[in-house]
């Protein structure tokens, strides 16, 4: 029973809101962020509302980096693009990420560039938002340290848990 409701999609799942070829306005609360490369910011999202249908259901998100300022946990993108399905590995015997995404039920990934959304900041006023600020706040102040970045990236995951600047070695 546990495996059937577990690897069940709910009813409210967004591909089926998604799924007309009419465009409807997704809105994507970001819940994660992913380490970010020169291109794009990337995050786990939780896709929150298709058109006037609340719906539940986990995105890759990948967000181009452009003048504007970095997007954060708790912001709202709203788009009318359609979710794309996850590229499959590329490699033979390299690592899957699509099967790892899919392990975790992400399934469809966004790629949005400046023009295919609306960024809308957290509106909402949660117990995480003093401790996510005093997060931020403690990250930039390692950044301005004249400590080396190795040094500043081993603290950040040691203190802050954020392991996406440590290099692999």
């Amino acid at each position: 029973i546990h495996q059937q409701q577990y690897y069940e999609l709910p009813p409210n799942h967004y591909p089926q809101y998604t799924s007309s070829k009419k465009e409807k306005t997704l809105v994507v609360s970001l819940t994660e962020a992913l380490r970010s490369n020169d291109y794009q910011y990337r995050f786990f999202g939780q896709v929150i509302q298709v058109a006037d249908e609340a719906t539940t259901g986990k995105i890759l998100l990948g967000i181009d980096k452009g003048e504007r300022a970095t997007p954060s946990i708790g912001d709202l993108i709203l788009t009318q693009k359609s979710p794309e399905p996850l590229i499959s590995k590329n490699n033979p015997g390299g690592f899957d990420y699509s099967n790892y995404l899919s392990n975790i039920k992400i399934y469809d990934q966004l790629r949005l560039k400046k023009q295919d959304f609306i960024w809308v900041k957290n509106p909402e006023i949660s117990m995480t938002n003093p401790i996510r600020s005093q997060h931020i706040t403690l990250e930039k102040k390692l950044d301005q340290s004249p400590l080396t970045p190795a040094s500043k990236n081993i603290l950040k995951a040691l203190f802050l848990g954020n392991r996406t600047a440590l290099d692999r070695d």
